[in-house]
């Protein structure tokens, strides 16, 4: 939190609203993975 200046209440609830999404998944403790890039298929046409 330190280096993007958001508080840890935060940086949870982004984290848990991706996670509920099913955008990324937590396979281990403090580690974050994405799903699927969310960005893919945004600029097709």
């Amino acid at each position: 939190m330190d280096e993007t200046g958001l508080s840890k209440s935060n940086v949870e609830f982004c984290l848990r609203s991706l996670r509920d999404a099913g955008w990324i998944h937590r396979p281990s403790r403090g580690l974050y993975e994405l799903v699927k890039d969310p960005r893919e298929g945004a600029f097709d046409e």
